[in-house]
């Protein structure tokens, strides 16, 4: 596995299809509504948050815009994550197939360090 720390504003496209979980939380309402996750309460804070497994698309073009890392014990780690905008695709008749969803999310570091890129550079 190679990780990097990308600088806000940096683009990637997946070079692989990425199943990332998308935790019920304030910051990915939007997109889970897009996905129609059935995130009823925002936030949920009576109940344990829900989680819905999402994959997005090799070929997805997604731009880093926040980075959060916590100092502290490995009980801060669980904290750290990428927020990403998800808004093209490099081939826009297979975003249509795909049926690509748009939005801004964030996900957990781990499962950042995942994905398969390569950097894309708008033309």
């Amino acid at each position: 596995m190679q990780v990097f720390i990308p600088t806000i504003g940096t683009m990637f496209v997946l070079t692989k299809d990425w199943t990332f979980t998308l935790h019920e939380e304030s910051r990915n309402y939007t997109f889970s509504k897009v996905f129609r996750c059935g995130f009823e309460e925002w936030p949920n804070w009576r109940n344990e948050a829900k989680t819905k497994e999402i994959t997005l698309p090799a070929g997805t073009v997604l731009k880093v815009d926040r980075i959060y890392i916590r100092k502290g014990g490995k009980d801060m780690k669980e904290f750290d994550s990428v927020t990403f905008w998800c808004n093209t695709h490099v081939k826009p008749a297979q975003a249509k197939k795909d049926k690509l969803k748009r939005g801004r999310f964030w996900a957990k570091l781990p499962e950042v360090n995942q994905m398969h890129v390569d950097f894309y550079e708008e033309e």
